[in-house]
């Protein structure tokens, strides 16, 4: 059960109220979104990210493959969100 201390209301560009919690917050702040993104900018970051970060393109940096695991975590997390389905 959520409490009401762990979902920030967040006023998104039509005028509804979208509910994150804290985690999906952090996720949305680890692919650089705001709370008005959709779900074709979701997608956006996630692909733009996932080149960046991408251990073929890092030769095998450890730090950057803790980074690209973060952004698919991310992604995972809000893309079954209802502003993002």
């Amino acid at each position: 059960t959520r409490r009401s201390s762990d979902l920030h209301l967040q006023r998104i560009s039509h005028g509804a109220v979208a509910r994150f919690s804290r985690a999906e917050t952090a996720a949305l702040r680890v692919l650089g979104l705001g709370a008005d993104a959709d779900r074709r900018a979701l997608r956006q970051a996630y692909a733009a990210l996932l080149r960046q970060y991408h251990p073929d393109r890092n030769g095998g940096d450890r730090t950057q493959e803790g980074r690209l695991r973060a952004v698919v975590d991310a992604y995972q997390r809000l893309r079954a969100h209802p502003q993002f389905t």
